[in-house]
Order: C-alpha cells, then sequence, then structure tokens
C-alpha cells in the first residue's frame, strides 16, 4: 500500500512539475501577444487569473474526486 502511494505521488508530482514548465513557455509567448496586439498591459493579468481560476478549479476537482474514490 505504502509503495503504492510513493508511486502515485512522483507520478502526480511528475505531471505537475511538467505542466509548469509548459506555463513557464506560454506564459510569456501570451504576455508578447497581448501587448503586440496594442491591448493594454492589464489584459495580461486577465488573461492570466483566468488560467489561475481554471487550475484552482480544476485542483478542486481532484480533490473531490479523490476523497470519492477513497
Amino acid at each position: 500500500m505504502l509503495d503504492k502511494r510513493r508511486q502515485d505521488f512522483g507520478q502526480t508530482r511528475g505531471f505537475s512539475l511538467g505542466i509548469g514548465r509548459i506555463g513557464g513557455m506560454i506564459g510569456p509567448a501570451i504576455g508578447g501577444a497581448v501587448l503586440g496586439a496594442d491591448l493594454a498591459p492589464q489584459w495580461n493579468f486577465y488573461i492570466f487569473a483566468c488560467v489561475g481560476a481554471l487550475g484552482c478549479l480544476l485542483a478542486l476537482l481532484t480533490l473531490l474526486y479523490r476523497k470519492r474514490a477513497d
């Protein structure tokens, strides 16, 4: 049982780090596209706030799903 949890933890951590790396590459590109489109810099905040809210919602859904599965 403990080995299975360690394996799950490792897989989850690796997946999270991978998603973070993708965000680290795409984020500046989105910011540059917003500025290149002559939009106000505040649009960067609006876009990234929506992405952050989506991430929070997905994390919450994951927690609720895990509780139901246990």
